[in-house]
């Protein structure tokens, strides 16, 4: 007999899609069949939360508007604390309780939560406009090709210009054009399915205008090959925003 030694590293639990989201808010009576899914969405507009090929991320502001919440009031992030409101509601639908009583309820709670956060205000605000403005920067919908983790995000300095992971563990990144606005598309390159980008410039009045796949770009420079640019490509092209087969 023998005895087999593998090493392995622990996973992380798989992210939340659509589907897997809405069963754990049902699950923890959140919302209500047809609310649920604007929920997500006001979570996803108010940057607390991103969507990536099908996967929910928290952002860095999601992030800190937790750790704040649980200084100033744990019991507001706990499930049973929107199901208990959820609850209560119903109680009225079926007169078990009167409107007055239960706003009244709920406001003397919510007001030990005001407190609190007056007494934290300067310091949250003052964070929380560091977070709003770091979320700024443009995020691709892609991975990062390196770790396959995150998105990307888009750095703008004064002589470069490049794509860098917003993975603290790794921080690989892409270089960029450094000349000509770039905007990011919603099509992905059919070779190593990573975000398109398109590049416009005006040289001797005249307008011009390119796609390039950052990781194709990139990986051209290490085999001198020169067919970083989409039209370089031999197999696809770009066509009405989309990579799409010759």
């Amino acid at each position: 007999n023998e005895i087999l030694f593998t090493t392995k590293e622990t996973k992380p639990p798989p992210r939340y899609s659509d589907t897997s989201l809405l069963k754990l808010m049902e699950k923890n009576h959140l919302g209500t069949k047809s609310t649920r899914p604007s929920i997500i969405k006001i979570l996803e507009t108010r940057k607390l939360i991103q969507r990536t090929q099908n996967k929910y991320y928290i952002t860095e502001l999601g992030k800190f508007l937790i750790e704040s919440l649980i200084k100033i009031w744990l019991p507001f992030l706990k499930p049973h604390f929107t199901a208990g409101v959820e609850e209560r509601l119903e109680e009225i639908k079926n007169k078990r309780k009167t409107m007055e009583s239960v706003v009244n309820e709920v406001r003397i709670e919510f007001l030990e939560l005001f407190d609190k956060f007056l007494a934290n205000k300067p310091e949250i605000i003052s964070k929380a406009s560091n977070y709003k403005m770091n979320f700024s920067v443009p995020l691709t919908s892609s991975l990062c090709p390196f770790c396959n983790k995150k998105p990307m995000k888009f750095i703008n300095l004064k002589k470069k210009r490049f794509l860098v992971c917003s993975d603290e563990n790794c921080k690989k990144f892409l270089s960029l054009p450094k000349n000509g606005k770039l905007e990011l598309l919603d099509s992905t390159c059919s070779i190593c399915n990573f975000n398109v980008f398109k590049i416009s410039l005006k040289k001797n009045n005249k307008f011009y205008q390119y796609f390039i796949c950052p990781e194709c770009w990139n990986k051209s420079f290490k085999d001198n090959s020169g067919k970083g640019f989409c039209s370089k490509c031999e197999d696809f092209r770009i066509m009405k925003g989309k990579c799409i087969r010759q």
